[in-house]
């Protein structure tokens, strides 16, 4: 991050000062901000995948559920003629 130049970041600066490293430190910042953007896109251009993977858990919940309530009924059709 911080490199030993002859010349500094600024015209009111020297090389090594403190507010050279402030500058110095403040341009890597930017550049990380500059990151900030694709991220983002990234992250919303993959929403849409996500929202389907979870539409189809959904649906496979849903199926056992449905699976899970037929066996109720078969349990408890068995239940009641055993002793009604």
């Amino acid at each position: 991050m911080v490199e030993a130049r002859a010349a500094p970041l600024s015209r009111i600066s020297r090389p090594g000062s403190t507010a050279d490293l402030i500058l110095d430190r403040m341009g890597v910042i930017q550049e990380n901000m500059g990151a900030i953007p694709a991220d983002n896109r990234n992250s919303i251009e993959a929403i849409p995948t996500d929202i389907g993977a979870a539409k189809a858990s959904i649906i496979e919940v849903n199926a056992n559920i449905d699976a899970v309530q037929a066996e109720i009924r078969e349990v408890l059709g068995t239940v009641i003629h055993q002793y009604y």
